[in-house]
Formats: C-alpha cells, structure tokens, sequence
C-alpha cells in the first residue's frame, strides 16, 4: 500500500465460521500486521483473538483498540483520521459496519 497517511482496519466479527471462528480471527490480526497496517480497531464476540493475533506479531499495543459499539468507532476515528488516511472496513453483514460509513458521509451518530 502505497500511503503517506496512516493505514488503519476495523475489523468485525467474520460470522458463520464454526468451530473455526478463534483460529480465523487471530489470523485475519496475523494478516493485518504483516500486511503493514498502523492501527487496527476490532468489535464483536472475536475482536480478542483478533487483537491477539496482530499483538504477538508485533503490532504496537496502542495502535491495539477495541470497541464495544458502531458509534465508538466512528467517535475514534474522529479523533484519529488525518487527510490522506486509508481505512478499511471489514465485518460480516450482520455486523452492520456500513454504519460507520454512512456516518463519515452524513455526519451522524448512532
């Protein structure tokens, strides 16, 4: 990725895994690090094993954050998004992460 800003993920929960929804998780956080994303903001039931997987690859710890709602994401990304960031959002559907989006567009809260 070619950026000067700041490269971040929200990641939510990927459901529908099964029994290997830990496993994934904790990759997908792997992924993230070694893909040279900065910052990495996940919510849902699995956000731990993603923030795991990125901490013992080597993520700095407070570029870690969890959040509980959609609308704390969108309260962090205001404190932290600068002009020329890139943020990439990804959850299953049900995880409602377009909500995210839309308040970036329309300026709301949830």
């Amino acid at each position: 990725m070619n950026s000067k800003g700041k490269k971040i993920v929200i990641a939510g929960d990927m459901l529908e895994l099964g029994e290997s929804s830990e496993k994934f998780h904790f990759e997908l956080g792997r992924d993230i690090q070694r893909l040279g994303f900065d910052y990495l903001i996940a919510i849902g039931e699995y956000a731990n094993f993603t923030l795991a997987g990125a901490r013992l690859y080597g993520m700095i710890e407070q570029n870690l954050d969890m959040a509980y709602t959609n609308q704390e994401i969108v309260n962090k990304l205001r404190g932290l998004l600068v002009p020329g960031d890139i943020v990439l959002i990804k959850g299953s559907r049900r995880m409602r992460l377009e909500e995210i989006v839309k308040c970036f567009i329309t300026s709301c809260t949830l």
